[in-house]
Parts: C-alpha cells; sequence; structure tokens
C-alpha cells in the first residue's frame, strides 16, 4: 500500500518502534495502541472539527454518510470508512464525482450503483466486506487497486464484478476468506502482481483456477478451512517466490511439489490435512522451509528427502495417528530446533541418527509407542525440553544426567518406568523432574536428599 502510494516510512517506522509507539509483530503488521489511534484521529479532526469534508480521513460512518449524502466530497478526502452504514444500501457514482483524490474506503454490505467512468482513479484500497452478489456499477476500473478484501461476501467465480477488477494489474492482495458460494475461482491471470491470496474457510470450494501458475510474484497462498478441496493445481508445486502455503483442513491428498521448485517456501502448513498420507518426495528442494506443520494429518511416513532442508526449524507431527516411521536422514537437519511428535501412537521407534540433532531444543515424544530412547541422545548438548510422558520407556539412557542445558525431563504417566539413573538424581541440579503418576520407584531414586538443590513438580 505504501510503496503503491510512494511513501517510503522505513525509517519513520523505525523510529516509532524504539519510541514504542508501534510494534511490528512476526506476521509483519503494524500494531498500535487504541489510545495512539485516537490522538492521531484526534489531531485530524481539529483541524477543522465542524467541517469534516475538509478532513483527509472521515473514520466516523456518520460523518462519512453526511458528507456523501449532502454531496459535501471534496478532493481533501483521502480515506473514508462506511463500516456501519445499513446492510444492502447503495451509493451512487454521483456521491463519489468530487472525491478524485479518495485511496481507501471501507464500506460493509452496501453497494455501488451508476456510472463511475473516470471516477475513484487514486484508489488503492477496497474493504468490501459482505458485498452483495449482484454487481451493479458501471464502468467501474479502479486501476490503480493494491488491496481488496471482499470476505464474507456471498459472490461466486461469476460474479460480475470479476470483468471490471482485471484492469487491476497492480493488486497484491485479494481476500476471500469465508465467501461461501465460491466453488471455484475467477481466471486470477490478469492479476500479474499478485502476492498475497486469502481463500480461507471457502467450504464450498472445489478447485483453484489454473492460472494461478502464472502469478509469478505470488508469495502467500492461503486455504485453510476449504474442507471440499480435494487437490491444488500443478502450477501451485512450480512457484519462484511462494513462502507461505496454508493448506490446513482442507481434503487434498498430495501436495505439487516439482523438483527445483518452490525454493523460497518458508512455511508449509498442512495441519488437519486428514487424506494427506505422502509427502513426495521431491519436498527436498524446500531448501529455505523453516516451518512444517503436519500435526493432525494423515501422514503414514516422513520422506527421506526431509534431510535436504537444512534450513528447517520447527517440525511438528504431533497427533499423526498413522505415522509409523521416521527416515534415517532426519539426523541431517541442522537446523532443528522443535521437533514434535508426540500423540502418534503407531511410531514405536526412533532413529539413532536423530541424535545428530545438535540444535535441538525441545523434543516431545509423549503418547507414542517408543519404548527405549537411544544411548546417545547425551549428543543432543542443546536440548532443554524432554517429554516421554505415557510412552512405554522402562529406563532412561545412563547418560542423560550428561545434558547440562536440560532444563525439563516430563515423564508423567510412564507406567513401565523402572528407575532414573543415578547420575540424574544427582548431577543435573538444575533439571525439572515432571514424573505425575509415574511408578513410585521412579520418585524414590529420583529425589535428590535435599530438596532445595533440584526443583520437581508432581
Amino acid at each position: 500500500m505504501w510503496d503503491a502510494c510512494d511513501f517510503f516510512p522505513a525509517k519513520e517506522i523505525e523510529l516509532l518502534c524504539l519510541l514504542s509507539l508501534i510494534k511490528i509483530d512476526k506476521d509483519g503488521n503494524l500494531l498500535m495502541h487504541d489510545q495512539l489511534r485516537d490522538l492521531g484521529r484526534e489531531i485530524v479532526r481539529q483541524k477543522k472539527p465542524m467541517e469534516p469534508q475538509k478532513h483527509s480521513r472521515l473514520w466516523n460512518y456518520m460523518e462519512a454518510e453526511d458528507v456523501l449524502d449532502n454531496s459535501k466530497g471534496t478532493r481533501k478526502i483521502e480515506a473514508l470508512c462506511l463500516y456501519n452504514s445499513d446492510r444492502g444500501r447503495s451509493y451512487t457514482a454521483e456521491q463519489f464525482k468530487e472525491l478524485a483524490n479518495l485511496r481507501f474506503i471501507q464500506m460493509d454490505g452496501v453497494n455501488f450503483t451508476g456510472d463511475f467512468q473516470n471516477l475513484l482513479p487514486q484508489l488503492r484500497w477496497l474493504q468490501w466486506p459482505c458485498c452483495p452478489s449482484d454487481f451493479a456499477a458501471a464502468n467501474f476500473h479502479p486501476k490503480k487497486l493494491v488491496v481488496l478484501n471482499l470476505s464474507y461476501s456471498h459472490i461466486s467465480e461469476n460474479w460480475g464484478g470479476w470483468g471490471p477488477l482485471k484492469v487491476a494489474t497492480e493488486l497484491k492482495v485479494l481476500n476471500l476468506t469465508w465467501c461461501q458460494s465460491l466453488k471455484g475461482t475467477p481466471d486470477l491471470s490478469a492479476f500479474k502482481s499478485l502476492e498475497i491470496l486469502i481463500l480461507a474457510s471457502c467450504r464450498r470450494l472445489e478447485e483453484i483456477h489454473s492460472s494461478i501458475g502464472d502469478l509469478k510474484t505470488l508469495v502467500s497462498l492461503n486455504v485453510q478451512g476449504c474442507c471440499g478441496l480435494k487437490e491444488l493445481p500443478a502450477g501451485v508445486g512450480k512457484m519462484e517466490n511462494l513462502r507461505e502455503l496454508i493448506l490446513d483442513r482442507t481434503a487434498v491428498r498430495e501436495i505439487p511439489i516439482s523438483r527445483g521448485c518452490l525454493t523460497k517456501l518458508e512455511n508449509l502448513s498442512a495441519r488437519r490435512c486428514e487424506k494427506l498420507a505422502q509427502l513426495p518426495e521431491s519436498m527436498g528442494s524446500l531448501v529455505s522451509l523453516t516451518r512444517l506443520d503436519l500435526s493432525y494429518s494423515g501422514i503414514e511416513g516422513l520422506p527421506g528427502s526431509i534431510g535436504s532442508l537444512k534450513e528447517l526449524e520447527t517440525l511438528n507431527a504431533s497427533d499423526c495417528k498413522s505415522l509409523a516411521r521416521i527416515p534415517s536422514s532426519i539426523g541431517h537437519l541442522a537446523s532443528l530446533s522443535v521437533l514434535d511428535l508426540s500423540g502418534c501412537s503407531k511410531l514405536a521407534r526412533l532413529p539413532v541418527s536423530i541424535c545428530s540433532l545438535t540444535s535441538l531444543i525441545e523434543l516431545y515424544l509423549e503418547w507414542t509407542a517408543i519404548a527405549e530412547l537411544p544411548e546417545s541422545i547425551v549428543n543432543m548438548q542443546n536440548l532443554r525440553i524432554l517429554d516421554i510422558s505415557g510412552t512405554h520407556v522402562t529406563e532412561l539412557p545412563r547418560d542423560i544426567g550428561m545434558l547440562a542445558k536440560l532444563q525439563e525431563l516430563i515423564a508423567r504417566r510412564c507406567k513401565n518406568l523402572e528407575g532414573l539413573p543415578m547420575q540424574e538424581a544427582s548431577g543435573n541440579t538444575g533439571t525439572a523432574l515432571l514424573l505425575g503418576r509415574s511408578v513410585a520407584s521412579v520418585i524414590a531414586t529420583s529425589l535428590p536428599t535435599e530438596p532445595s538443590q533440584q526443583p520437581h513438580s508432581f
């Protein structure tokens, strides 16, 4: 949005962050306190408190309605919010005639009518949730549009607005969240600059148009909650700039990954994809992947090529009830810091190579069928949390007390656990033993003579 308006506020934003006036979250969203926001708005209002038509931004929907209803619009107005207008109301082209510099408009559930020829030439952001299924505007051509939000609307792939919107060749964000009438996406080939496509919770969506493969600039694709979506176009697996692919709660059976492609993908989430049984060997091409979430999916095994993911930091395969094997190549994940295999009830064995994960900080194995931990687990010198609750483990590795950074050893409901090594009982005094309802003999051999030496939780 800033780039589209020829604003380059990087230094100013950095300064505001240093002054704790704003924050940037992990998803890149700009956050500020409500009071600070209201202060900024009041500064604008105080310039002409009785003449809202002379404000650059109209956040109060009553003032915005008054300006439009009484034809008070001026070139000074750059932002207009009609978020509380009556649903089903229409605004005519004539009412926007003088708003030549309008860049942002929010209008929930209302409609445009009339001839918009040469109107709204500077519009960059159209926030139009709950927009009606009938498109009544003529000659509506927002050529400079960058952000289009049509979430919670009843539009379909045949909606009359798609044709006029094809002139928006600079569009970067298209949000179609919760559009329940969408069974397929429209032809997307006109949006050559699109970076973010959000189709979350479009429950009737069954098909994504193959033209998505033409979107060379796409960075993020989110189809989570599209429970009717069974496959992705092959073109998705060839995207050059895709960094985020969110497939949670879809019915996809495979993820298209072409060899040598998707090299910039950083986040792949297929949480609760119950139909997804396998990942392709071509997954080794995802050399930039840092986060992989397969939790609650139907995955039966991980591909051997997973060892090529040198940048992978988090691997979540928790509650994958069909997961029975982990490839030995997992030991090559040099950057892995979190491995969650909890709830994988068919997983009975860990490859010895897992002990090569020297960057691993958290290892979750609770409620797996694992009965033995490799002795070489002591090589995980950065391990801080180890959870083996509910497993069939009978004893811990003899030298587990050598894990100098281990902070939590969690072994609740380990009914077969017979005892802890004496080194663990007296060696690492910084480790909390969380034993819960494990057998009494474990507790008896674990407690140090001085309670203050080592924290315990039961």
